[in-house]
């Protein structure tokens, strides 16, 4: 698969960590082959409205393996 998500009105939620982040604004994810790109996605934590920036990628074989090459850029988040 190779193309673009837009996401608005999205986020994350990591229960084990209890904490939930908000995406700003419209977010994109590009698409290419078997990965999910994040590029920059603005995040803002909903309980203490820190904010950062979220960079990587997921990747996985089939749907089924999968691999977080993942990077939160932030102050105090």
């Amino acid at each position: 698969m190779n193309g673009n998500l837009t996401l608005t009105n999205a986020g994350l939620k990591f229960p084990y960590l209890n904490t939930d982040y908000d995406f700003e604004g419209e977010s994109s994810i590009t698409l290419e082959g078997q990965s999910f790109i994040l590029d920059d996605i603005k995040l803002r934590d909903t309980e203490y409205q820190t904010t950062g920036k979220l960079r990587g990628s997921i990747t996985h074989q089939n749907f089924d393996a999968w691999f977080l090459n993942i990077n939160i850029l932030a102050d105090n988040l």
